[in-house]
């Protein structure tokens, strides 16, 4: 929708992030870090689907910036991205591939996936926010509510 307002159709930009990874906007070392964590996912892992949650989350780790910027400034802005942290930007992109795609363990056993209304079940945070398997080793002072593994209708 913003891009829409700013007049900045995606076709002026979004077909060089997804045809070149992002090689000709992202800083060499970026790219580097980008293209390493491609690499060494393996031959067979889809490239083309774990890009477009990348630059998802690109585009949500420069949402504030973008905003502030006018409407001239997003084009320039979109084609030369500033430097990123690489490892957050590849973190956020599992994320929210994931997010897309959570399945719920039902109490038989069998799978199911998760309704888009349902808050999905994040890896990520259930361990970083579980001191018992983050190996922190102590309680949380801020207990928050922690998603049980086992989900039951």
């Amino acid at each position: 929708f913003f891009f829409e307002e700013a007049q900045c159709a995606g076709g002026l930009w979004l077909s060089s992030w997804l045809q070149f990874l992002l090689a000709r906007e992202l800083p060499l070392p970026c790219v580097l870090r980008l293209w390493d964590t491609y690499f060494s996912r393996g031959v067979g892992a889809p490239l083309q689907e774990l890009h477009v949650y990348v630059c998802l989350a690109i585009l949500e780790a420069c949402a504030e910036e973008i905003m502030e910027l006018d409407e001239t400034e997003v084009l320039w802005y979109l084609n030369h991205l500033p430097d990123l942290d690489m490892g957050s930007v590849v973190m956020q992109a599992f994320n929210l591939k994931d997010d897309l795609q959570s399945w719920y363990l039902k109490a038989d056993g069998h799978y199911v996936r998760a309704v888009p209304d349902d808050t999905p079940f994040s890896c990520h945070e259930y361990f970083m926010t579980n001191p018992s398997l983050s190996g922190r080793g102590r309680a949380l002072t801020d207990r928050r509510d922690i998603p049980d593994l086992l989900h039951t209708d």
